[in-house]
């Protein structure tokens, strides 16, 4: 009996401790955009992609936020893994910074909601998602 009560106390603590140290996602801000569109005389495109697909994940840890990119060009799926940023708030604005030390400048929009991010030497404005939620959004 002590047996299967240390297996048990194992079972349901193993699970606890090594999702501990994982923090919560806060906010999550994303945007798609179709490059396509932009085509000028020609059928030439100002952008090296067809679509980009952006997305910023921040945490509990206010120093801590996850990034997203994927690419798409010629019907080929480009993109990276989760990011792990540092961030740092500087100059009225969002530092991501990631491993190698490089940094993605983002500021909230004068309303607060959107935010904004300069990528690529590009301004793009990224939107909030709305939480799923199991309860309502489930059929």
């Amino acid at each position: 009996m002590k047996r299967f009560f240390c297996f048990l106390f194992v079972l349901f603590l193993l699970p606890v401790v090594s999702f501990a140290d994982q923090p919560s996602i806060l906010s999550h801000y994303s945007l798609c955009f179709d490059a396509r569109l932009c085509t000028t005389g020609k059928g030439a495109n100002p952008f090296d992609y067809d679509m980009l697909c952006l997305d910023v994940y921040f945490t509990e840890d206010d120093s801590l936020a996850y990034f997203s990119y994927a690419q798409f060009f010629s019907g080929t799926y480009m993109a990276n893994n989760l990011l792990r940023m540092t961030v740092a708030q500087r100059d009225g604005g969002i530092y991501l910074i990631d491993g190698q030390g490089s940094a993605i400048f983002c500021w909230y929009d004068e309303n607060g909601t959107d935010l904004w991010m300069r990528y690529r030497d590009h301004d793009l404005c990224l939107h909030p998602t709305v939480p799923f939620s199991i309860y309502e959004d489930w059929q």
